[in-house]
């Protein structure tokens, strides 16, 4: 249960930061998710190998990260500099 508490936050800080940028660009949360949906899936397919490589490290419930899961993965590495 805790570690479903903690999943739940970290998803709402990633949403605040979408927010955010969507609020910073004169743009609603649709539109900044579908971008960066759409940017992800389009860098997900890129057939590089080191492309492959860093996208195998990013966790995710589908085969492809959400928004939010990407943002929560790229803190993580932020963090550990």
């Amino acid at each position: 249960m805790l570690r479903n508490d903690c999943k739940r936050q970290q998803i709402t800080v990633a949403n605040h930061a979408i927010a955010k940028v969507a609020k910073q660009n004169g743009k609603s949360i649709e539109q900044i998710r579908a971008a960066m949906t759409e940017a992800i899936e389009n860098a997900y397919h890129c057939p590089d190998p080191s492309a492959q490589s860093l996208w195998a490290q990013v966790p995710r419930e589908g085969q492809v990260p959400t928004p939010e899961e990407l943002i929560l993965w790229v803190v993580s590495q932020l963090s550990q500099l």
